[in-house]
């Protein structure tokens, strides 16, 4: 597996392409708009709750039972969609599989309720962790079968990249090939491939061959919206600590996340006054924070709380503090005082 150089960041986005003349925006939302449009209502499963962070005035949901997903499938807009808060990447493979399925069977159940088509996108993460390709499967043996999986991997503003293939994450003033990033070493979902033809077939043990992958780009995005219907299966998309600690293997590492997460959430439970907000640092975390926490069935991402850094609100009753704002703060987004600066920001 050939090794690929470390860029230059500003000179190697200025050695680009300059960007497309045609408006491909204003035909999606064209499209999207049309009275005769027959586009599905949208429907992102994701991973973590991080994949909000470029979002807003669309809903959240953390549950998935047929009547909140048939409820929400008849709120929403054509030509719009909503969330679905997996979490499924703090899960053992197993119960990742067991729990996407379900889901997919219940989104197919509120659809016929609904008389409405649906497409689903899984959401993971830019830098390439996560259950890959098992939920795509999962989401195959529910829905499918599938003409097409797509895999499009980026996150702007935490300057994740693929250029001719290769997965890119800018450090400082460079971008460093995925693989040899700290997120590949990831006890639990680390990879070896930065070329996106070779991760894949890295994480399908061959299945999937990287010759057989071909590259697409913009001008088929209008398209895809016309013709996806159900064949297209979609999948898109820290700093420095006093002393890490990891466990045996990768299984353990998500037990060991699940015990910290759990005091967090007796910790919050046990808080009886009322916040002007809350701050949630890391996606698993943010995650048990929003739902065990403090009771959130459905939030609204009003908009960021800074780049890549999505701000959540209650909509609905029932909850610990209905209405307070939830900060969903990204691990691995901002430099070593983004944190701080968001709440001095909360503070002003």
């Amino acid at each position: 597996m050939a090794a690929h150089p470390v860029l230059d960041l500003d000179t190697t986005l200025a050695s680009l392409p300059p960007p497309v003349t045609q408006d491909i925006r204003a035909q999606v939302q064209a499209q999207l708009r049309a009275p005769s449009s027959q586009i599905p209502l949208l429907v992102a499963l994701d991973d973590d709750p991080t994949g909000t962070q470029t979002c807003h005035n669309v809903n959240v949901l953390t549950v998935w039972d047929v009547p909140t997903l048939t409820a929400e499938f008849s709120l929403t807009p054509r030509g719009s969609g909503f969330f679905v808060l997996t979490n499924s990447r703090a899960l053992h493979p197993a119960p990742a599989r067991a729990l996407l399925v379900e889901i997919c069977t219940n989104l197919q159940a509120a659809s016929s309720a609904t008389g409405l088509p649906f497409e689903v996108v899984l959401r993971g993460d830019s830098t390439l962790r996560g259950h890959f390709p098992l939920e795509a499967e999962a989401a195959t043996a529910a829905l499918g079968p599938f003409d097409a999986w797509l895999l499009c991997p980026f996150f702007l503003q935490g300057g994740r990249y693929t250029l001719d293939n290769v997965h890119y994450v800018a450090e400082g003033a460079r971008l460093v090939p995925a693989a040899q990033t700290p997120f590949a070493a990831d006890a639990t979902f680390g990879y070896a491939s930065s070329d996106l033809r070779d991760y894949v077939a890295e994480k399908t043990a061959g299945a999937v061959p990287a010759a057989a992958l071909p590259r697409s780009g913009h001008k088929e995005t209008p398209g895809l919206l016309s013709t996806a219907g159900p064949a297209v299966s979609g999948r898109t998309p820290a700093r420095h600590v006093a002393a890490l600690v990891v466990g045996a293997d990768g299984a353990a590492s998500l037990d060991m996340g699940a015990v910290v997460a759990s005091a967090l959430v007796d910790v919050l439970r046990g808080l009886a006054t009322r916040p002007r907000y809350v701050v949630a640092k890391g996606g698993i975390t943010s995650s048990d924070m929003a739902g065990r926490g403090l009771g959130m069935r459905r939030a609204r991402v009003v908009g960021q709380a800074a780049a890549g850094v999505p701000l959540w609100r209650c909509v609905e009753g029932g909850g610990k503090w209905p209405g307070v704002p939830f900060v969903v703060f990204p691990g691995n987004v901002g430099g070593d005082a983004a944190l701080a600066e968001v709440v001095r920001g909360w503070r002003a």
